[in-house]
């Protein structure tokens, strides 16, 4: 999976080579689209670190201020148990779509190449559970819960020519989405919080 999507970046990056160096440029009253990859590391040790793949469309309010839309997606699996004091076992694959508004911050310093930006999201996790075969035979029922999610971090855009941009971006997301595991009584066993780092870089494009 890692790899494909490395495949998958490496034409891009190329492509957007500079000729020369170049200034950040005049980003008020234009469009930019972005596609990222990810590494989506969970809070809750028993999920497993995944890959996210986001895209995200911003228009430049201000020179200060960007707004725009981004979307992603991961697969991952988790653990859980069986109950108190009990064995740990495989709990299920599950999807995470998180979805978001994004307020950004830029800097506005155009005598070198970089950017930095701040970046606040409000939006939410969809989620999509496959539960695994171990969870029905231990008498359990695993189910995904959608909710609203928060996004805080910053970014680096490098601009490579005039519309191609180099982005790294960290940020932490808190989200009420969780992992609910119940018993055949409804009684709660375990409960996995989908709260997560995205550590991420990809590339940019600054329509004229």
């Amino acid at each position: 999976m890692k790899k494909a999507v490395w495949l998958f970046f490496l034409p891009l990056l190329f492509a957007a080579a500079p000729a020369h160096a170049v200034y950040t440029q005049d980003r008020m009253h234009r469009f930019e689209a972005a596609l990222r990859a990810a590494s989506m590391i969970p809070i809750d040790g028993d999920i497993d670190n995944t890959v996210n793949l986001e895209g995200a469309v911003n228009y430049g309010v201000w020179e200060s201020l960007a707004l725009g839309v981004s979307a992603g997606w991961g697969s991952t699996s988790f653990e859980t148990s069986t109950g108190p004091a009990a064995s740990r076992i495989q709990g299920g694959d599950v999807t995470i779509v998180p979805v978001f508004f994004d307020f950004i911050f830029r800097s506005r310093d155009r005598s070198h190449p970089y950017s930095f930006y701040g970046i606040l999201g409000l939006g939410g996790l969809f989620t999509s559970l496959d539960e695994d075969g171990a969870v029905a035979a231990s008498g359990l029922h695993a189910e995904a819960k959608d909710d609203f999610a928060l996004k805080l971090g910053f970014g680096l855009d490098w601009f490579a020519n005039e519309n191609w941009i180099y982005n790294f971006e960290l940020s932490h997301v808190f989200t009420g989405a969780n992992i609910l595991v119940t018993d055949a009584t409804g009684n709660k066993i375990d409960d996995r919080e989908l709260d997560y780092w995205y550590i991420g870089g990809g590339v940019k494009y600054l329509f004229s």
